[in-house]
């Protein structure tokens, strides 16, 4: 799979993922209405239960796993892609953690060129990491309180309109 079509199949499983996300929550807070009600709660966790490996990653991200597990080159080059590029869905931030445990372990077996990009996605994700805390040592314990509200409010918002 070329890297254009790899993304955009991964784009297109993060709104699905979204979307059915959206509908359990909808469904959520009306299952105990009614009989019809708690039925489509549990078709909409079906359907994420059921799909939910196939639009976490294409192919799969069982599949995934396991290959990276085993070194494969091709599985690793797609983990960095994902976490160069993430699609910000139901449970992603777990995978790109898993990947990038995964790619610790084998990072050494890597080639060059994807040690280089694995070493570059580590020390953005570093520097978001020391810029945010720096950001927030500057703030007074209730600014800091109001600037996380605002930063879960802003997500709870991306997660709605996505």
């Amino acid at each position: 799979m070329q890297t254009e079509e790899f993304l955009a199949a991964l784009k297109n499983n993060a709104e699905e993922l979204r979307r059915i996300n959206r509908l359990i929550n909808a469904t959520f807070n009306v299952r105990g209405l009614s009989k019809v009600h708690w039925a489509a709660w549990v078709a909409a966790t079906n359907e994420l239960h059921t799909r939910w490996d196939q639009l976490a990653f294409p192919g799969g991200i069982s599949k995934e796993l396991e290959l990276l597990r085993q070194g494969d080159i091709a599985a690793a080059s797609k983990a960095l892609l994902y976490m160069e590029n993430p699609p910000y869905s139901f449970r992603s931030q777990y995978i790109a953690k898993d990947f990038r445990r995964c790619l610790n372990k084998i990072e050494k077996q890597l080639p060059p060129e994807l040690q280089e990009r694995f070493s570059n996605y580590k020390k953005m994700v570093s520097a978001r990491k020391v810029a945010k805390a720096k950001k927030m040592a500057q703030l007074t314990p209730d600014e800091q309180i109001t600037a996380l509200r605002r930063r879960k409010e802003r997500a709870r918002r991306r997660r709605s309109e996505a």
